[in-house]
């Protein structure tokens, strides 16, 4: 039986360290009749050299490049340009089974599937967690009980083909895994782990409130850049509040706040959610000098463990 089209779609921004991982993992898929999309999104690493150079070696890889730096707008262009009858998203720095979209599109027909999800492997600094691995299957739109990342899923593109991802700088891909759970009436949980999804530290330190963070800060509400402002806190509080030790940064917190009130003076205001969140994690920050030693030490092991992963390239086996 001839096999039916599947896009791959990986949105790219700065991800050199794991990116050749990535697409080996794509390029080597027992499933063969594929689509390889790589958008490149104005990376300042050699992330497009990369992606230049799997494009020159494999015919059925497709090289957009975007320009900017929003993972929804480049998911988007792919999407207005993909040809597959089914679609899957993967991110630049996770990495899936070899059969992956075998099973997946094994499980789309035998359950007569619009979407299909499968077990993920969370691979933390210091351990790695399993997800999603029952077997099973849903005829009904069962959204509060499913995963909101758009990853590890395989879509069907006559069923989901005017969706997109909205503009919003944060959470469209809950927006759009919403729109899709709305629309959908057959979905398979295809139970076996063949989605790793890497969430390494140094992936988000970043956006923790340091000196760079509180000057680029100042540069906003010096120029009264609103939309980006805003963008920096809402980001920096999702990140320190998804942080096991967001107890660590009382002081860095109690700054925001500061600068916060007096961006607020110049009539730059975010929004009031927002504002709360930052002030129930001030209260929440307060710890004694032994959970506040005992937190460091932890991070300190993680900082460490996950240095050490990163230098022997670990990788955790996918079924």
């Amino acid at each position: 039986m001839e096999q039916e089209l599947i896009s791959i779609i990986v949105p790219i921004y700065n991800a050199e360290e794991y990116l050749e991982d990535c697409l080996d993992s794509i390029v080597k898929q027992t499933y063969k009749n594929l689509e390889i999309l790589l958008v490149e999104n104005g990376s300042t690493d050699d992330s497009f050299k990369i992606c230049q150079e799997y494009a020159s070696r494999y015919s059925n890889i497709r090289l957009l490049k975007e320009g900017i730096r929003q993972q929804g707008s480049a998911r988007n262009r792919a999407l207005s340009e993909m040809t597959g009858v089914y679609y899957c998203f993967v991110d630049a720095d996770d990495y899936v089974s070899e059969s992956y979209v075998e099973k997946m599109y094994a499980a789309a027909k035998e359950y007569s599937a619009d979407l299909v999800l499968c077990g993920v492997v969370n691979m933390l600094e210091c351990r790695d967690v399993k997800k999603d691995v029952t077997n099973s299957v849903y005829p009904e739109k069962d959204p509060g009980k499913l995963r909101r990342s758009v990853w590890g899923k395989l879509y069907r593109s006559s069923i989901y083909d005017k969706v997109r991802f909205s503009n919003t700088r944060m959470g469209s891909d809950v927006i759009y895994s919403g729109e899709i759970y709305a629309i959908s009436t057959n979905a398979a949980i295809c139970g076996e782990a063949l989605y790793a999804y890497r969430s390494y530290q140094t992936s988000v330190t970043r956006i923790v409130p340091n000196d760079k963070f509180f000057e680029k800060m100042d540069r906003f509400i010096e120029e009264k850049n609103t939309d980006e402002y805003q963008h920096l806190i809402q980001k920096c509080i999702q990140v320190v509040s998804q942080r096991h030790e967001e107890k660590l940064y009382h002081k860095q917190l109690a700054i925001l706040k500061d600068k916060i009130d007096y961006a607020e003076k110049l009539s730059l205001t975010i929004d009031e959610k927002l504002y709360q969140k930052l002030l129930s994690m001030i209260d929440a920050s307060h710890v004694s000098m032994i959970v506040y030693s005992y937190l460091k030490l932890k991070q300190l092991y993680t900082s460490c463990f996950a240095a050490y992963r990163r230098k022997i390239n670990y990788h955790c086996h996918l079924d």
